[in-house]
């Protein structure tokens, strides 16, 4: 009865081990697949790609708050003096 207890104590930690070491086995794969990504020219050419996207971006963002800006001072300033400072700028 003990013999078989420490038989089934036995093989649960040989399943717990076997399965630690295959989840190291596809860490160190992944380790290895990064690593041979990080270096390669495709790595390279995708960091190109993206910085050129974020510089779009950002171009795009700050485009957008000037525009809110100008909006937002424009309708200020159209509520402060009416319709005058438009018209005088119309020439009419």
């Amino acid at each position: 009865m003990a013999s078989k207890k420490v038989k089934i104590s036995a093989n649960q930690a040989l399943n717990a081990t076997n399965k630690v070491l295959n989840s190291m086995t596809e860490i160190s794969d992944h380790y290895v697949n990064g690593k041979k990504y990080y270096n390669s020219n495709q790595a390279k050419a995708d960091l190109m790609v993206v910085q050129k996207l974020r510089k779009r971006t950002d171009f795009v963002a700050g485009l957008t708050v000037v525009l809110w800006l100008v909006l937002i001072i424009g309708t200020i300033v159209l509520c402060v003096t009416g319709n005058d400072i438009v018209l005088e700028l119309l020439h009419l």
